[in-house]
């Protein structure tokens, strides 16, 4: 596949791309990555899903990003999460993230954390809190602390409260403040 040009690759059928195999599809050069539509994309299975390498990851767009199915998403890697990009994590869909396996919220670069949305924040399960590292939760802004709202915000352990960002502390709520009270 390395020798299709991205006018080949935006035109293979769905059926062609199923019957890819994961390291064909690692065939396909990172460049011509974006130019698979996101029907393509919704297309793949986990196997192919967690084939593509890092470099194909990195250039997929946030559209593709969030065709991927949600019922394959758990077959990101670890190293593929890392690789997402800020405006690549906004692209993920509330039933992509819902999906997530614990240790792959453990596995978004702290740097990158800043990319998810409030609303996305808002849809995460109390055991993706107990994965987030503590360099992730510090590098999240005042609005996304605020996002976790009183009840998730309680799954905090102590060294998670301790990493929140002096800065970001005059953005909790009094509701979320008063749950950590006993």
């Amino acid at each position: 596949l390395t020798g299709f040009t991205s006018s080949q690759v935006s035109v293979l059928t769905t059926n062609q791309l199923q019957s890819l195999s994961s390291n064909q599809l690692k065939g396909i050069k990172a460049a011509d990555i974006p130019f698979l539509t996101t029907a393509q994309i919704a297309i793949l299975n986990n196997e192919q899903i967690s084939g593509l390498t890092t470099d194909q990851i990195v250039t997929l767009t946030s559209q593709q990003i969030a065709a991927i199915n949600p019922d394959n998403v758990y077959a990101l890697t670890a190293s593929q999460i890392a690789a997402l990009n800020t405006k690549q994590i906004r692209g993920l869909t509330t039933a992509q993230i819902l999906l997530f396996l614990t240790e792959q919220i453990a596995a978004f670069e702290s740097s990158d954390m800043v990319g998810f949305s409030t609303d996305q924040i808002a849809t995460f399960k109390s055991e993706y809190v107990f994965n987030l590292r503590t360099l992730q939760i510090a590098a999240l802004n005042s609005d996304q602390i605020k996002a976790f709202g009183s009840g998730l915000i309680t799954q905090f352990s102590s060294d998670q409260v301790r990493a929140i960002e002096i800065a970001d502390l005059p953005g909790l709520t009094t509701d979320q403040i008063q749950a950590w009270v006993p």
